[in-house]
């Protein structure tokens, strides 16, 4: 039930493989708050081999109703050219607790005659000071006869650059594999309150900060340094609100 951190952008390319063919895909995903609500929209297509295409198109929300527990609600596999190649849309609801030992999460998405059961554990360690997160998913298939088995990883090779891999078991057939790439960076309103610093920091004439849904404000001018998955703030000023940035994973049945 992850979503990004707010004004994020992800560039994301990746290639599927397996028994068959390579098929390389690209796109992009962001996060726009509404505080409470939390909104992740994106689009991938794939390029290579012909034919291209078509455009998809993916998107939820996701809000946190406790302490440790995250929801999300969303779609996914939302074909904007030629639908008839891209099949049906992909509906699900994902609930996560983390119990600090490991993460659970939970849900459900329909798409015709592909009803699924979705189950996932993923824990988070630094390697090299860097985080290294470990997915184990169980996903139903063949309108719910069949399970896949899903284990991937996500390493932070630095502020930008996320590496990304997937490896699918099904229960009967061969497997398949994803190697995905995300250059990442944030990025800020026009207005003199964020006067710059790219994706690695930003400065601030007053920086208004969220905790635990209490504003409070800072009137000396501040410096914030923020990794592409890691905590951060984001602007204020005119802007009227400023985002704690969240640490991003890897939301079920969305990647």
């Amino acid at each position: 039930a992850d979503t990004m951190p707010h004004r994020t952008i992800a560039v994301q390319a990746f290639d599927t493989f397996g028994s068959g063919d390579h098929d390389l895909w690209m796109g992009f995903k962001t996060r726009w708050d509404f505080a409470p609500v939390h909104l992740e929209w994106g689009l991938d297509s794939h390029l290579a081999p012909d034919p291209t295409g078509p455009l998809n198109f993916q998107a939820k929300v996701g809000f946190e109703p406790w302490d440790r527990g995250k929801v999300a609600i969303g779609v996914a596999n939302v074909g904007l050219t030629d639908p008839s190649r891209s099949g049906d849309p992909f509906s699900y609801a994902v609930l996560t607790q983390d119990f600090s030992i490991a993460r659970l999460s939970i849900g459900y998405g329909v798409q015709t005659n592909s009803n699924t059961v979705l189950i996932g554990l993923d824990r988070t360690w630094k390697i090299f000071e860097r985080n290294f997160n470990l997915n184990a998913d169980l996903v139903q298939q063949n309108d719910q006869s069949k399970w896949l088995t899903a284990v991937g990883f996500k390493y932070d090779l630095s502020k930008n650059i996320v590496l990304e891999g997937w490896a699918n078991l099904p229960e009967k057939g061969d497997a398949s594999f994803m190697a995905k790439i995300n250059y990442v960076f944030q990025f800020w309103c026009a207005h003199e309150c964020c006067p710059g610093g790219g994706a690695a920091h930003f400065s601030s004439r007053s920086l208004t900060q969220l905790d635990a849904g209490k504003a409070f404000r800072k009137s000396n001018t501040e410096a914030v340094k923020v990794s592409a998955f890691d905590s951060g703030t984001a602007c204020s000023g005119v802007c009227s609100q400023l985002s704690m940035m969240r640490e991003s994973g890897l939301p079920l049945a969305a990647r």
